[in-house]
């Protein structure tokens, strides 16, 4: 019945589950226990989805301390859990090796995806391990909205577009409180954003995460709002080490980029066709340079501090180039100094 609260003792539970619209608490034990949330297990052994909400359930439905894994959602959305048109209230679970991974297609939202204007409420969750063989590893959002607080998004994979977090299709999620480290996609490492999603992110983490275009966050036609967060360690094997923008006029504020890095341009920050508006922000030991690419800078840039740009070790003559010269003069000076 409507209301009820359904407690789960720990175990290893064999099975996918459906809400069916009932407005029910589902929790373990003690879901402020980590141990006790690692051991009281949904598996879905290669079920489509794990947990369904696709019955316009509302926040008053509630999955409360649970480690959710063993799903594959294949081509489709959503292993770990599908909520379509739906909102419920997510709180202290653990999304892991859960699989949106078909041969030959493609998959979405590995730990969890959110369609067809589905506003769930999640807290204090891990998204971990998760593999998809499109976009969205960690979690999908398209024509969606969640609200997304201090949850960690950890070493998930894509093959195209957002490991940790893909917005796409008018979907404008609040993120705030969040780390995204060591996750892995063609573009967008930490996350990635895709027509007209502008998500409003506050107070997050992007950390050694690494993309082709766009290690720690990939924009693309989008103006999302990023304040007060950390870009750093972040690597891009082309441009954007710590974000890629294209098409976009974001805005950027009381951000820290630091130590990020990308192969031809933009170590910090790279901007396509974009007008980002950054202001208060600091821009350190990024490489190969702080901010590349077509960027309107005037008017667009305020009370931000750029460190003087690394200088490569092994440039002895200052030419920007490591080479034999260099070693040549390497020799002339040998021996002790005086």
């Amino acid at each position: 019945m409507n209301t009820d609260e359904i407690v789960v003792a720990e175990g290893i539970y064999f099975e996918a589950i459906n809400f069916f619209s009932k407005a029910i608490t589902v929790r373990s034990t003690d879901p402020d226990d980590p141990d006790v949330v690692a051991a009281t297990v949904i598996d879905g052994t290669g079920s489509f989805h794990v947990v369904q909400c696709v019955s316009g359930e509302g926040l008053d439905t509630v999955l409360d301390g649970f480690t959710i894994t063993g799903g594959n959602a294949q081509t489709g959305t959503g292993g770990g859990m599908s909520n379509i048109g739906s909102s419920p209230t997510v709180t202290r679970c653990t999304f892991s090796r859960n699989l949106a991974f078909g041969g030959g297609g493609s998959g979405f939202g590995g730990g969890m995806a959110n369609l067809a204007g589905s506003s769930p409420t999640v807290v204090d969750c891990t998204f971990e391990l998760n593999l998809v063989n499109d976009s969205g590893g960690g979690m999908y959002n398209e024509d969606s909205s969640p609200t997304v607080t201090n949850c960690t998004f950890s070493a998930n994979t894509a093959s195209q577009i957002g490991a940790g977090m893909f917005n796409t299709n008018g979907s404008s999620p609040a993120v705030a409180g969040c780390t995204f480290v060591s996750n892995t996609s063609g573009l967008g490492g930490g996350m990635g954003n895709n027509t007209f999603s502008d998500p409003t992110v506050t107070n997050c983490t992007f950390s050694g995460n690494n993309a082709t275009f766009g290690g720690g966050m990939y924009i693309d036609a989008t103006n999302p709002t990023v304040t007060s967060c950390t870009f750093s360690g972040n690597s891009a094997t082309l441009l954007g080490g710590g974000m890629f923008n294209v098409l976009s006029s974001l805005t950027v504020s009381d951000c820290t980029f630091t130590g990020n890095s990308a192969g031809n341009e933009g170590g910090g920050m790279y901007n396509e066709n974009s007008s980002p508006t950054v202001t208060n922000c600091t821009f350190c030991d990024n490489s190969p340079e702080h901010i590349g690419g077509q960027v309107v800078l005037s008017g667009q840039i305020h009370m931000s501090t750029f460190c003087p740009i690394p200088v490569c070790p092994g440039d002895i003559d200052g030419d920007g180039n490591v080479g034999i010269n260099d070693f040549l003069d390497l020799l002339a000076a040998w021996g002790p100094c005086e």
